[in-house]
């Protein structure tokens, strides 16, 4: 999920509301950007009234929210096995497989990390079972189940 803060016409009001939905929506991956003007778009005349320092107090504060819940909905998959999608191993952590639930979306929500095992290439580009051992607020941390 995707949400735009510092539109026109967005008061305080407006964005207590936007907190409020977001606590109460509790998503689980959430992408917070601020309005920018852009030259060719229906609401390029709407001008530009947020100040941009707002815009950005504004897409932290929702983005601090977020990780809360993120954290906290991370915790569901603990000790569960999950079917995950191994996609590679890291140049920078060798140690490590890089996985993909159903639930995520590439290069924009959190992934599943994995101890590697020392025959790692047979796993990538399979659908193995991972235990999820650990987690924070974007990933999770895991092994390939026995």
């Amino acid at each position: 999920t995707s949400l735009v803060v510092g539109f026109p016409g967005e008061g305080m009001k407006e964005f207590e509301d936007l907190e409020k939905f977001v606590q109460d929506a509790r998503f689980d991956h959430l992408g917070v950007f601020t309005y920018s003007k852009e030259e060719g778009t229906d609401c390029f005349d709407f001008g530009d009234p947020v100040k941009e320092s707002m815009k950005k107090k504004r897409r932290d504060k929702i983005m601090a929210i977020q990780s809360e819940i993120s954290f906290e909905n991370n915790k569901k998959y603990l000790n569960q096995s999950l079917d995950v999608l191994i996609e590679g191993i890291p140049k920078e952590n060798p140690d490590i497989l890089i996985g993909r639930g159903r639930f995520q979306a590439p290069e924009v929500d959190g992934m599943i990390l994995i101890d590697a095992p020392s025959k790692w290439e047979k796993v990538v580009n399979t659908i193995q079972k991972v235990e999820i051992t650990g987690g924070d607020v974007y990933d999770l941390y895991g092994k390939l189940a026995k």
